[in-house]
């Protein structure tokens, strides 16, 4: 998380390239912060909050925007404040340095919520920094840890830390046992590993030339239609033939066609196309027809009346 790069928390790693904050400017604005609301239980304001920002000589491109933003994401009812401690701790991934170990950032945290410096945490107080920086992971796209494995997470911490003492919050163990359970932890190694993912693309030169060479293999294949037809079926085989002589003069048969068509004239070339060599029909004559025809019908009748 933050700058220490994780299989799949590649976008939280991006945001934090972009912030160019350091614990030590980060603990000042927890610090301003604190000061300003007179109370950890208190919750802050947007206001607030930019007047730390201001105060504590915080960048406002692109630090500002992205902290701001994130507030905007925390306030999920719309009042314009945040719940100041959790916010806070969210912030710790985007002040991590990209040479830091997993150990270095686990501390950071832990300190980070320690703000009377007592080098104890309780097992409450230890759920609320593993769900706070969870929580961020979430909002910048990366998968999160699910709650149940928190709470087996600090189950864990509990049972293999050395307890000192008890409060009222719960048992007090030592922020350097905590820190070296977490950091053996499988689930928190997975998010929070330094394990650089690997590139997609390798200029390797012993894998170019497997490639290559799975490359001629392929390229060897026969890809002419014989090598189509022998992987074709006996009724695409027979889709794919043209059609037989035998079948083209049955189409062209009369016969066949009164047979499956009866009742139907059969269009040819010969009825459509007209040669240019035959005389055109000329309309006097065809008028002169039809009154001669005419007058051969009617001379009948006016002899009978």
């Amino acid at each position: 998380m933050g700058n220490t790069v994780g299989k799949s928390e590649m976008k939280t790693w991006a945001v934090s390239q972009r912030v160019h904050m350091d614990h030590d400017r980060m603990v000042e604005l927890r610090d301003a912060c604190l000061l300003v609301t007179k109370s950890p239980s208190v919750p802050l304001t947007r206001l607030q909050l930019r007047q730390c920002l201001e105060k504590t000589g915080v960048s406002f491109a692109p630090d500002g925007e992205i902290i701001l933003d994130l507030f905007t994401m925390w306030d999920v009812n719309h009042l314009d404040q945040v719940p100041q401690v959790p916010f806070l701790l969210s912030l710790c991934p985007l002040a991590c340095q990209p040479e830091e170990t997993l150990r270095s950032f686990l501390r950071f945290v832990l300190e980070f919520q320690d703000v009377e410096k007592t080098g104890f945490i309780v097992e409450k107080d230890l759920i609320q920094v593993l769900e706070t920086v969870n929580t961020t992971v979430s909002l910048l796209g990366d998968s999160p840890l699910s709650k149940k494995r928190i709470y087996n997470v600090t189950y864990e911490v509990v049972g293999s830390t050395a307890l000192i003492g008890k409060e009222s919050a719960g048992e007090k163990m030592s922020l350097n046992d905590v820190v070296n359970v977490l950091a053996f932890d499988p689930s928190i190694r997975k998010c929070l590993s330094q394990d650089r993912t690997k590139r997609r693309v390798t200029f390797c030169p012993e894998l170019q030339d497997e490639t290559e060479d799975r490359d001629a293999s392929t390229s060897s294949l026969r890809l002419d239609s014989s090598s189509t037809e022998e992987e074709m079926t006996p009724r695409e085989m027979i889709a794919h033939e043209p059609p037989s002589d035998s079948l083209r003069e049955r189409a062209n048969s009369d016969e066949t066609w009164e047979a499956e068509h009866p009742g139907y004239p059969r269009f040819t070339e010969t009825d459509e196309t007209v040669s240019s060599d035959t005389p055109k029909p000329n309309l006097l004559d065809i008028e002169a027809q039809c009154i001669l025809g005419m007058g051969v019908v009617c001379l009948p009748m006016l002899l009978v009346l």
